[in-house]
């Protein structure tokens, strides 16, 4: 997650500063790419960062997620290409279309998309298994 990243200021001059990222869509991932083309250590963090997510509409929870889809084929088209094969939800959708137990295929989505949706319609947090 970009919000997390740290580096010193001689690794960020040494990989062209942010004007060297500034128009790509996934700068965090650039960044990160950047670093390790110059040979240089990538380390994960021993803690645990919390981070807000903001309570979606349906609209908005839309474009988050194509927003997400659009950042990823920009960086790692194979990546993309694979994402039919990862998210849960898509494949359950069709289980449940194509289910002749009701019961089974919303069970199956169950499985794989667990939806908080408050009083007023918007979605909470969500989180595909």
């Amino acid at each position: 997650m970009g919000s997390t990243m740290a580096l010193d200021r001689d690794v960020l001059e040494q990989i062209g500063g942010f004007q060297g990222i500034a128009d790509y869509l996934a700068d965090d991932y650039e960044l990160g790419h950047r670093v390790s083309n110059a040979g240089l250590r990538i380390a994960i963090a021993d803690c645990v960062v919390d981070h807000y997510l903001p309570k979606y509409s349906w609209t908005g929870f839309f474009q988050h997620q194509l927003r997400w889809a659009r950042t990823i084929r920009s960086c790692r088209p194979e990546g993309y290409a694979g994402l039919i094969f990862t998210f849960a939800l898509p494949w359950s959708v069709f289980a449940l279309a194509m289910a002749h137990s009701l019961t089974l295929a919303w069970a199956v989505c169950a499985r794989f998309a667990h939806l908080e949706i408050d009083d007023s319609g918007r979605l909470g947090s969500i989180c595909f298994a």
